[in-house]
């Protein structure tokens, strides 16, 4: 009998559904597609991998090996899948086109005081002197530098802005795009010198409350802030009672602590608040989704291989393990196999062919600045304690392309 994955997810177009049911069948799996929420509640009772953004699924049936949610943030499945062995990926990497482009937009507005020209537009009145700031020699930082923060830098920084200053816990500056990295411990420091905050987490232990009131007061008077990764990062009533009173020139809000938005909630008539209705990161732009699916079919052929998924989410962090992680335990589980094939003494031509091929990528990562960057990273105690360190080790790697 053919194994079975359902496949939740309402904007796939025909053309998408096509592909991923010609490669589930190339694997021996039967793929379903429901559109109905109780109609894919009852089809996933027997399915080995779930793609759904209902938590429900998670828990449908015994079968359950690998659940798949399209969007970025996890928190709203952790529960469903505490105590389980069952895989969790999430769909990382697919956002950061259209919520970058979300971020430009929104910084844009609050900072050249787009609130109150609606305003007037409302009330008819024709006024030409509002006060504006620009992204032109600003310092902006970066609450969050994964896909979405990267994406947003590269575009933001074609307005010459004086600084790009990223804050992460793992101290990595992706593809050297922000001018400084900060930990999160450095956090305080960079808050007083920065003119527009942008965040970008996830929801996570970590990250709930992190821009406290107390926090929020630190930034210069007429700062501005945008939020697009998850609303109880920050403290709304603080935002607000700050944007009420002029201290903070403006924010643009795409997520809240409670959602949807309570219609009585006194965000939506707030004074220099662009309010979204978390719809910086929706689905609607077409390539949002054929990203989610490239992704989702790369990670079911390394399923089918019996691989790492490369958008595996840590259950116990609550987000997918950093690039730098996921490389290295991939170049290690290379490492590791090429170690078995060299001491094998009779080798199939297609083991041969094997070990060449590993020979020459880990070759390749060795001779790159990459090889060196997660060697530091590990020396500076930025990798998890379980990691093997195989690869990473220079007499190890060195021995093994020396004899090979």
């Amino acid at each position: 009998m053919d194994r079975k994955m359902v496949m939740a997810f309402a904007p796939l177009t025909e053309k998408q559904r096509e592909q991923i049911a010609a490669k589930a069948e190339k694997k021996g799996f039967r793929a379903v597609f429901c559109t109905n929420p109780d109609e894919a509640l009852k089809e996933a009772k027997d399915a080995e991998i779930v793609m759904s953004l209902d938590k429900r699924l998670a828990k449908a049936g015994p079968n359950l090996k690998w659940f798949c949610t399209p969007s970025a943030g996890v928190d709203h499945v952790l529960g469903e899948l505490e105590g389980t062995d069952i895989l969790l990926s999430n769909s990382s990497g697919a956002y950061g086109v259209t919520i970058a482009e979300h971020i430009v937009m929104t910084a844009l507005e609050v900072m050249r005081n787009r609130p109150e020209y609606i305003r007037l537009k409302e009330e008819r009145v024709w006024k030409q002197n509002l006060p504006v700031r620009s992204l032109y020699g600003a310092t902006v930082t970066f609450l969050g530098t994964g896909d979405i923060g990267q994406e947003a830098a590269r575009r933001i920084r074609a307005f010459a802005p004086k600084s790009l200053i990223g804050v992460n816990r793992h101290g990595s500056n992706p593809e050297q795009l922000f001018d400084r990295i900060v930990p999160l411990s450095g956090l305080n420091r960079v808050l007083k010198k920065t003119d527009l905050l942008i965040m970008g987490l996830p929801s996570t232990k970590e990250t709930r409350g992190i821009m406290s009131a107390e926090r929020l007061a630190m930034l210069p008077q007429g700062a501005f802030v945008v939020n697009v990764g998850r609303g109880d990062a920050i403290d709304q009533k603080a935002l607000e009672e700050m944007l009420r009173n002029g201290t903070l020139g403006g924010a643009a809000l795409d997520v809240f602590k409670k959602e949807p938005l309570p219609k009585e909630s006194t965000l939506w008539d707030c004074p220099r608040l662009i309010l979204t209705t978390h719809v910086a990161g929706n689905w609607t732009l077409p390539l949002t989704v054929e990203k989610i699916v490239a992704m989702f079919l790369e990670d079911f052929d390394r399923y089918c291989k019996g691989l790492p998924l490369k958008r595996l989410v840590d259950r116990r962090i609550g987000y997918k393990q950093s690039e730098t992680i996921a490389r290295v335990r991939e170049m290690e589980e290379l490492f590791d196999r090429a170690l078995a094939l060299n001491k094998k003494e009779k080798k199939s031509a297609r083991e041969e062919k094997e070990l060449c091929a590993a020979a020459a990528r880990l070759k390749e990562y060795y001779e790159s600045p990459l090889w060196r960057e997660d060697f530091e990273a590990d020396e500076a105690g930025r990798l998890p304690k379980d990691l093997k360190r195989g690869v990473l080790s220079e007499d190890g790697i060195y021995d093994l392309l020396d004899e090979l």
